[in-house]
């Protein structure tokens, strides 16, 4: 039962390996786009009506863009705290149930240990038969 939830937790850890690789990338996608929209910024000084509007509905784009990219980051964020967790509580019950193995182990032993004892001393007490 261990070795089946230790496959399970190395599991999740690669799963939570590919979430921060796949965050980390969200985040610099997102520094990314934030240098976009200071670089976006209209500049001082006369401009024609079709610069304005190509300046605005690039900065619009790029802020649609970043919105989306936020909320990817905050899902992922969620994700790869849910799967810590996950892992943390599926270790927990690995190690319960390690610790469940080595007492039943031990129990078995013990039983065995004074079986054998009883069985030594019932001969002794009776050397006639």
């Amino acid at each position: 039962m261990a070795l089946k939830e230790k496959i399970g937790i190395t599991r999740k850890m690669k799963n939570v390996s590919l979430l921060r690789e796949e965050l980390g990338k969200t985040t610099d996608l997102k520094d990314q786009l934030g240098e976009a929209v200071a670089a976006t910024k209209t500049p001082d000084g006369e401009q024609t009506a079709g610069q304005l509007r190509a300046n605005s509905w690039y900065l619009t784009q790029i802020l649609d863009q970043l919105e989306t990219i936020e909320n990817r980051e905050t899902f992922l964020s969620k994700e790869v705290k849910n799967e810590d967790i996950a892992i943390a509580k599926a270790r927990q019950k690995r190690d319960k149930s390690l610790d469940k193995s080595a007492e039943i182990y031990l129990q078995q032993a013990n039983l065995r240990e004074e079986k054998i004892a009883a069985q030594l001393s019932g001969g002794r007490r009776n050397p006639s038969r």
